[in-house]
């Protein structure tokens, strides 16, 4: 995802990482009220998180960062998110 590398590095600095390292991100799809939501990226194989975050995207004061951190085999990273509102976040 072009955006959240360019959010992390600037525009183009995502390949300006040191050899060996990749920047990896993925997408969840919209939460609707009282819905929780857990995705893992995993890493290519032979590789190891060395680290990881959330970002919401949908501004909502109900959004909620439940979890985050690498997997138990440090080979991913999962997080979790949850939303209390009405309607729905994305």
């Amino acid at each position: 995802m072009a955006t959240a590398a360019n959010a992390l590095w600037g525009a183009g600095r995502a390949s300006a990482l040191p050899a060996g390292y990749g920047l990896h991100t993925t997408t969840a799809a919209p939460l609707t009220s009282g819905q929780t939501k857990q995705t893992t990226r995993s890493c290519p194989t032979g590789k190891k998180v060395v680290g990881g975050g959330v970002r919401l995207n949908s501004g909502q004061p109900k959004d909620r960062v439940i979890g985050s951190g690498p997997t138990s085999t440090g080979t991913g990273w999962s997080a979790q998110v949850g939303y209390s509102g009405t309607g729905s976040a994305k």
